[in-house]
């Protein structure tokens, strides 16, 4: 009959406004979940971001100190130099035990005036590799400079490296993958080496698995 076409389409035309209305609040519920997941993900990501950056800023002080200490030590020959500047890292290694790796690289240009080469340089290195401390000095780039020290030599300013996968883990237990933190050392305005911090990424780790904005979620560096 006429009455029941017209229940039936009342009624289908009250479902299909439920279903509208109903999915729109839903669309809605799930866009304002969505904002708000995301302003607290960007929220802890700010935070921890402050707190690896304070950390990699105290750091880089700690390798402008020794730069600058060196650049003040006027009227030192280069063997006077290498000596008072290992102590100085040693010490500096001493008094901070969270780190993994301080080094250093000289180009022999500087070291040795009869050195007609562009490249060659003589690195120190300091571990604390486990709770054990290594150290070890070696001739590099006797054939060249490998592609990552050249972007910092030819290019010398404050640098954090892109990652990488340790390249001189001989002697150590492991190979891992790290940064390096960098401050050119000049003279007169040429470059003639590098004072450096390795910061290997799992040193970040505990700090990742901090990040625990609701259950299931990961942070990744």
């Amino acid at each position: 009959s006429i009455r029941k076409n017209i229940q039936l389409y009342i009624l289908g035309s009250t479902i299909l406004i439920y279903i509208v209305v109903f999915g729109y609040i839903s669309l809605a519920n799930r866009k304002s979940s969505f904002r708000q997941t995301t302003k607290m993900i960007d929220a802890y990501s700010e935070r921890y971001a402050r707190e690896v950056g304070g950390i990699m800023n105290s750091d880089m002080s700690m390798l402008r100190t020794i730069s600058e200490g060196l650049k003040a030590a006027k009227g030192y020959s280069p063997v006077q130099l290498m000596e008072l500047k290992d102590e100085m890292i040693r010490n500096i290694f001493k008094g901070n035990p969270n780190v993994y790796s301080i080094w250093d690289s000289w180009e022999y240009t500087f070291l040795d005036p009869s050195w007609s080469k562009p490249y060659g340089r003589k690195s120190f290195t300091i571990t604390n590799d486990g709770g054990k401390i290594i150290e070890s000095t070696a001739e590099r780039s006797l054939d060249g400079d490998p592609p990552l020290y050249a972007i910092q030599k030819n290019n010398p300013r404050e640098n954090a490296w892109e990652p990488y996968l340790d390249v001189y883990a001989q002697g150590k237990s492991e190979a891992k993958m790290m940064s390096t933190l960098s401050v050119p050392m000049m003279r007169d305005g040429k470059f003639i080496g590098i004072m450096a911090e390795d910061i290997t990424l799992d040193q970040y780790q505990a700090m990742l698995e901090k990040i625990k904005p609701f259950e299931g979620a990961n942070a990744m560096l």
